[in-house]
Parts: structure tokens; C-alpha cells; sequence
């Protein structure tokens, strides 16, 4: 006999561990499986399944269903299922206390927005790297997607960016964004976390950039370097605790107006007594590091400056203008 996890096993790619029973995968259904994010849910005690992007739910048997898998083969597959039952089941009411406060959100919610940021991928990001950070695209909302996981890699918020904003403009998704997937308690703190600090390689001493944005922090990443966001233009206390931390060297390379230029040493002090701070000097008429093409990027971050080179050739280009 085989139980319902080695069933959906048999068929999905990238399973990782849900809540209870649970587990999210790759939905095996609607597209090539890896190609996008974890849109995929299923039980591997009941065999209840379902796709947030769209393909549907049931059990056992119309998940084979879906994949058309031969009536034979099907009919064998269903037999092996000890005391399972086969189709979806009532909704059952639970009368449960829910946590005073609630601050992660489960996988299955990236399915609803498991779809291509095309504005990205016209703007020459990569589209496997996109993939790879599970960034994606709110239909209902036309909004860029982004997944704010914590230190341990556990998804705790989603970023949401205006398509067609330039500069900012980035809403927290709360519960009732999530239709019901999350409990009312749910409480997202941007402020306790750097995006992307949970990929980032803690055992070597190579310099770590730290940006302001997504978009930043994901170009910075496809011209070859590791990056974290602060998701604003100050560094807090707690994301300057995880800096220490991790405890690489750091370059800084906040955005190119008045904002970053002010608080790129105002952010430094929180850090500066514990890391060795670095930065570069923009290139002329830009504002962002993904206003930077990629080679003059890498070769910027190949040769960073100090703090006080910084300064010096700052008042330098100032003074030409």
C-alpha cells in the first residue's frame, strides 16, 4: 500500500514542508514543473489537493484526473490508497483559538501571484533569476510581487510595486490580501527584516552590497554579487543586527538623491564600529543601481571606495556641474 505523499511524490517537483500534513510544491498541472513559484498544496495523510493558481482542487483521483494518467494505471494507483478516501471531502467548522499575533504566511499564498513580471523582464532582468526569488505579479492589483522572507528562509510578508511607478510606491500586503489564506492576526514588521538575507553565504568575506530596493538588490545580483534591501532608505536597528551578524564587509550603495546621499552616512554609524563600510561613485545621470549598465556595475563593485574617497570625489563631480 502506499500513502497519498508518495502518490503526489510520484509527479511533483520541489516539494517542501507545509504546516501539519501539508506540503507545497510546483504545481504539476498547469505548466512544465519549476518553472514558476510553489502554487501547488497538497495533504499527505488525506490527499486533498489544490493549485492557487487556478487549476482547481479535489483528491486522489481527479488529481491523476488532471494529469491524464491512463484509466488503467489510475484505477491501480487509486487501489494502493489504504483508507484514503479518493474525492474532496465537506468543509468541516473548527472552533479554534487563533495566536495573538501571527507573522509568517504560508507558502501556498506566492500562487496567487504566479505569474511573470513582464515589465521586469522587459527592462533586461533576468527571468530565471526572477523565478529563482519567487517575484511575481498581482493581476487583480497590476502590482510587481515580492517575497519577504526572514533570516531562516521562512516567508513572512509580500511587497507589492505599482507597474508603472518609477520610484517607489510599495504597498505591504495584510490579511484580507491573502482571501483567507492567512489569519486576521497577521502582522508584518519591514523594518525586522532584509530582503534576501536568507540566501546570503555567511562563510565567506567577500563584500556584501546593501541597497535600498528590490529592483536594485536583483541587478545588483545578476552583474555576479550577493545583495541584500533595506526596503527603504534607512537601516534599522534590526537590520543592522543581522549585518553584524552575518558580518561581511559591506558595500553601500543607497539610491542617487537627496535621501541616499544624506543617509548613506547617517545608515553607516550603525554599523560602521562593527564592519568595514565601502561604496561607489554613480556614474553621471543615474539615480539607481539599475540605472547602471551591467558591466560599468560590476566594474564599480570590482573597486569600491571609502566613506572619505566617497566624500572627495562627490564634491569633486558637484563642483563640475
Amino acid at each position: 500500500m502506499t500513502t497519498p505523499y508518495d502518490l503526489f511524490s510520484e509527479h511533483c517537483y520541489g516539494i517542501k514542508k507545509g504546516s501539519g500534513d501539508n506540503w507545497v510544491c510546483y504545481c504539476p498541472i498547469h505548466e512544465t514543473p519549476g518553472a514558476s513559484s510553489r502554487s501547488f498544496s497538497f495533504n499527505g495523510v488525506t490527499g486533498q489537493w489544490i493549485c492557487f493558481a487556478g487549476c482547481g482542487q479535489g483528491g486522489p483521483r481527479s488529481f491523476l484526473t488532471e494529469l491524464n494518467v491512463p484509466r488503467k494505471d489510475k484505477i491501480i494507483a487509486l487501489k494502493n490508497l489504504k483508507n484514503v478516501s479518493t474525492i474532496t471531502p465537506k468543509r468541516v467548522r473548527l472552533n479554534r483559538q487563533e495566536p495573538e499575533e501571527t507573522f509568517t504566511i504560508p507558502e501556498k499564498v506566492l500562487g496567487l501571484f504566479d505569474f511573470s513580471p513582464d515589465e521586469l523582464i522587459d527592462k533586461g532582468f533576468n527571468e530565471k533569476l526572477l523565478r529563482e526569488l519567487d517575484i511575481g505579479y498581482d493581476k487583480k492589483l497590476s502590482r510587481i510581487t515580492f517575497p519577504i522572507r526572514n533570516i531562516d528562509g521562512t516567508l513572512v510578508g509580500i511587497m507589492g510595486r505599482l507597474k508603472q511607478v518609477i520610484h517607489g510606491k510599495y504597498k505591504a500586503y495584510l490579511h484580507y490580501d491573502f482571501r483567507k489564506m492567512v489569519p486576521k492576526t497577521y502582522t508584518f514588521k519591514k523594518g525586522d527584516h532584509l530582503w534576501n538575507a536568507n540566501n546570503v553565504d555567511v562563510n565567506i568575506d567577500e563584500p556584501l552590497v546593501l541597497v535600498e530596493g528590490f529592483k536594485a538588490a536583483v541587478w545588483v545580483m545578476q552583474a555576479g554579487f550577493e545583495a541584500v534591501a533595506m526596503m527603504g532608505s534607512k537601516l534599522t536597528e534590526e537590520q543592522a543586527k543581522h549585518l553584524i551578524r552575518i558580518g561581511r564587509p559591506i558595500i553601500f550603495v543607497p539610491d542617487n538623491d537627496n535621501t541616499g546621499i544624506k543617509n548613506l552616512v547617517r545608515n553607516t554609524y550603525k554599523i560602521k564600529s562593527k564592519l568595514k563600510i565601502l561604496t561607489i561613485l554613480y556614474p553621471k545621470d543615474t539615480k539607481q543601481p539599475d540605472d547602471i549598465d551591467l558591466n560599468t556595475l560590476k566594474d564599480l563593485l570590482n573597486d569600491p571606495i571609502t566613506i572619505a574617497q566617497w566624500r572627495l570625489k562627490n564634491n569633486e563631480q558637484r563642483s563640475r556641474k
